[in-house]
């Protein structure tokens, strides 16, 4: 049971005589229809402990005078609303409305873990945990994502070889200096983020795992088969055309835009970081198309 719980700042709680307790969220609305339930939460501030809260409903639930001449009631009486109170407080602590008063995350932290299903307690371990890197290769700047990682309590360090995950910028998928990073990965088995956040479709995915997923060089391989013109230019270049460059489109892109994909790149790290792994992006690659605001998810 908490110690001095307080309502989990993900909800607004409202209590309405005799009964009745409104508990809503932006994604969920729950009604509790019970007098015990709407005397333990209209005690509920963040000052009183689970003692005091206790306590009060003891003496606003004693009998009338005329009782307490029986002492074996008055104490069954006492112990039962004790009883009935410590079992509505860890109920609504079990549902995740309460939490600690002393909770160290923030509130919006704690708002996105409850959605998550991850405890307050657990979050707070893998934030102290887990330390992220984070490269770059071609154009993209990584100073802003190791801002937004930072503001999101993610410890990020400058090592990749002493990270639990690496999240890897680039401007093109097929950059050469990817070959090397993912031999790196597979050697090392450690977990890495590939994100594209230049260009109108932000490219985020996948979250490499090895060895239990795919690697980057299966990824390669079918973007090769997808860039068919790109290919030709790639194999005159190393012909008798040398003069030919390969533009990239990604490199003229918008400012909001790349801001938009570091965010969301940010999220999912920080949604890797509390639960241990992303479902979401493990061998799939999800790209934004930011002038229609579609998404699509492709298997890696």
């Amino acid at each position: 049971m908490l110690d001095r719980p307080r309502f989990n700042p993900c909800y607004s709680v409202q209590t309405i005589e005799p009964d009745q307790v409104l508990i809503f969220s932006e994604r969920e609305s729950v009604c509790l229809n019970d007098r015990m339930t709407y005397l333990v939460a209209s005690l509920i501030d963040g000052d009183r402990s689970s003692d005091d809260i206790i306590e009060t409903i003891q003496w606003q639930m004693m009998p009338k005078e005329a009782d307490l001449q029986d002492k074996v009631t008055l104490f069954q009486n006492v112990l039962n609303v004790s009883i009935q109170t410590q079992a509505v407080l860890f109920k609504l602590e079990k549902e995740g409305y309460l939490v600690e008063q002393n909770e160290t995350l923030p509130s919006h932290l704690l708002t996105v873990c409850h959605h998550l299903d991850i405890s307050p307690s657990q979050a707070e371990q893998q934030l102290k945990t887990i330390k992220v890197a984070v490269k770059s290769f071609g154009s993209a700047s990584i100073e802003a994502l190791i801002t937004a990682l930072e503001a999101l309590k993610i410890q990020v360090i400058s090592h990749p070889d002493q990270a639990d995950l690496t999240v890897v910028l680039t401007d093109d998928y097929l950059h050469p200096n990817l070959a090397e990073f993912n031999g790196q990965a597979l050697q090392t088995g450690r977990p890495w983020l590939l994100v594209k956040p230049v260009g109108t479709v932000i490219w985020l995915g996948p979250l490499f795992e090895p060895p239990q997923s795919a690697c980057w060089q299966c990824l390669a391989r079918r973007l090769q088969d997808n860039r068919p013109v790109e290919s030709f230019i790639q194999r005159a270049k190393s012909g008798a055309v040398s003069q030919v460059t390969v533009p990239s489109a990604s490199q003229r892109f918008l400012a909001s835009t790349v801001q938009t994909a570091l965010g969301m790149a940010a999220t999912e790290v920080f949604k890797w970081t509390v639960a241990g792994s992303n479902h979401r992006l493990s061998n799939t690659l999800i790209t934004y198309d930011t002038l229609t605001l579609q998404s699509q998810v492709h298997c890696a």
